[in-house]
């Protein structure tokens, strides 16, 4: 069994938190068949560094190794900061980033 946070971003009005369901089930469904466990979910209204202190804070508590995301345009505005949440992620955490969508358009 493999374990992961899933995180998700929203803005907090009802459209968002519709999108916000959407992308739960989504992630959630994804997750089935490669059997990895979602051991703990972050909800944030910020970007990238702010699900990084979350994986901080969850990782002394919680053994996962994967990230769970729905895509990467949810979490940031461009492929560079993209590029560095991931390498951060792997490199200091040793957390890898799963998407249910690779796209950043």
């Amino acid at each position: 069994m493999r374990y992961a946070v899933m995180a998700v971003k929203t803005k907090g009005d009802k459209k968002s938190i519709k999108s916000l369901a959407y992308q739960v089930a989504k992630i959630t469904t994804k997750c089935v068949n490669p059997n990895i466990k979602i051991v703990d979910c972050i909800v944030t209204f910020g970007g990238t560094k702010d699900i990084i202190r979350e994986v901080r804070r969850l990782l002394p508590n919680k053994d996962f190794q994967y990230l769970l995301i729905y895509s990467p345009k949810h979490i940031t505005q461009n492929e560079d900061d993209y590029n560095w949440f991931v390498s951060c992620l792997k490199q200091n955490y040793h957390v890898e980033v799963i998407t249910y969508k690779d796209n950043l358009s």
